[in-house]
């Protein structure tokens, strides 16, 4: 029934319909990071972080960059064209 409902949304809708139902997911996804994240500070504190995490955790950039590159490019691979 969810899966009729879906094409049947998106074939009479059309594009628009796709992009709008995405952005009000990607809303509902961020405001879902922001809730775990503010209740997680709230109940344990930045103090268990501090705690239990490795030094290696707390640097900015590491040592060897190849890792950074590797995930910085995955990230820009989900820019590519669809249509291709």
């Amino acid at each position: 029934m969810a899966l009729g409902f879906v094409v049947l949304y998106s074939a009479f809708g059309r594009y628009r319909a796709v992009v709008f139902s995405d952005i009000l997911q990607c809303c509902v996804m961020y405001t879902g990071i922001i809730l775990v994240v503010a209740f997680s500070f709230h109940e344990y504190g930045f103090e268990i972080l501090f705690d239990n995490l490795p030094n290696e955790h707390w640097q900015l950039f590491p040592e060897d960059l190849s890792l950074t590159f590797m995930w910085g490019f995955f990230a820009l691979a989900t820019l590519t064209d669809p249509n291709f």
